[in-house]
């Protein structure tokens, strides 16, 4: 089993770069590559600013690709009770 230990999936945009990748082309790349799983984190400011929003769609993209993807969540500790 081949398993890619470092994957970012969703959107993001600055002024110096651009970025999107959905959960389907991530696992039709990994199909394409002999990928058997991939472990996903969002990306930029999902990955400790908006913490909640990104954590929501990287849920949703484990439950949509439940035997391909693994989660993996963030949380922004000074967010104290807020964070999730």
């Amino acid at each position: 089993m081949i398993f890619d230990a470092h994957c970012h999936i969703g959107r993001e945009h600055s002024k110096s770069w651009s970025f999107a990748l959905s959960a389907d082309e991530l696992v039709n790349i990994m199909d394409r590559n002999g990928i058997d799983k991939a472990i996903v984190c969002s990306m930029g400011k999902g990955l400790n600013v908006e913490t909640s929003r990104a954590n929501d769609e990287i849920s949703s993209a484990v439950r949509k690709h439940p035997d391909r993807l693994v989660g993996f969540a963030g949380v922004n500790p000074w967010y104290e009770d807020a964070a999730r």
